[in-house]
Order: C-alpha cells, then sequence, then structure tokens
C-alpha cells in the first residue's frame, strides 16, 4: 500500500531497487533488494528471490522477507534479543 501522506509531505528519495544475478546455468535467479526509510522513525529493507524454474519442483517462483528496524536505535522492530550494555 502506498502512503499517500508520505508523498504530500515530500519525503526523501528512495534508492532503485538492486537486482543481481545469483542463480546458475541450470537454476537461474536473481536477488532484489530494496531499502526504504523514513529519517528518525523507521527503516526497513526487502529482500526478493526470483528463481524461475522453482516452479517444475511444486515451488513458489519468488520468495521475499521484509526487514524493520527502528529508526532511531539499532534494533529491529520485532527483534526479540534484548541489548545488555
Amino acid at each position: 500500500m502506498i502512503d499517500a501522506k508520505a508523498i504530500r509531505r515530500g519525503g526523501e528519495a528512495m534508492p532503485v531497487r538492486q537486482s543481481y544475478n545469483v542463480g546458475t546455468a541450470a537454476s537461474p535467479g536473481r536477488l532484489l533488494t530494496m531499502p526504504a526509510w523514513e529519517r528518525g522513525k523507521a527503516l526497513g529493507a526487502k529482500l526478493v528471490t526470483v528463481f524461475p524454474k522453482s516452479g517444475a519442483c511444486g515451488l513458489p517462483a519468488f520468495s521475499s522477507l521484509y526487514m524493520l528496524f527502528d529508526g532511531n536505535r539499532s534494533a529491529a522492530r520485532d527483534d526479540r534479543w534484548r541489548n545488555t550494555h
């Protein structure tokens, strides 16, 4: 979902999605990386793998993961680990 309020506020321009060839001749694949943030609030990164031939094994062609971090300190928003320092 696009946050229309963030667009109207004139938020920072986000970097262009990066794409990396991570496959082999027998199993072509790509890794896509997509960072985004709102300074002082949150930052996140979406990782997507695309392996088109996975369907032949009954697996989806793509898989993704989104990690959300606190924008003010080095901690994941859902991190169960607690810094003891």
